[in-house]
């Protein structure tokens, strides 16, 4: 094996409206990357999540606003976030690489990235899986 990486928990869902499931959300997505980074880990694959009927444009703002909160909490460690795309059921966020990129561009965090089909955007800790970005941190 070269690399190993972490799936976080399918229950975590970024893109929640509910303020309480939310913010548990975050928490537990936070806890999977001290984890990961604990144990040397280069990578933390996620699922964005799910509007659950909310609309999209608020399912998106919500997961920027979390990846900007992990990525701003977690700042020097050496772990990436990969965000994976989804099999496009129901009100789930991430069924393309240009949905997967809309997120990473809405994020103001200067550590999030767009995937491999917009590589003008570069990041060190956030892309999608399939990305050429995804590669093993220094």
């Amino acid at each position: 094996m070269r690399t190993v990486f972490a799936h976080s928990s399918y229950l975590i869902n970024l893109a929640a409206a509910e303020p309480r499931e939310w913010q548990r959300a975050v928490e537990a997505f936070h806890d999977e990357l001290e984890r990961a980074e604990a144990l040397g880990l280069p990578f933390v694959i996620i699922h964005p999540g799910s509007h659950r009927g909310k609309g999209s444009k608020l399912g998106v703002a919500r997961i920027a606003r979390a990846l900007d909160l992990v990525l701003e909490r977690t700042r020097g460690y050496r772990v990436m976030v990969l965000l994976e795309n989804t099999a496009g059921g129901g009100a789930t966020i991430g069924r393309s690489f240009e949905e997967l990129a809309a997120l990473l561009t809405r994020s103001r965090s200067p550590s999030a990235s767009a995937s491999a089909s917009t590589p003008a955007i570069s990041s060190p800790r956030a892309t999608t899986c399939g990305s050429r970005k995804a590669t093993r941190p220094p």
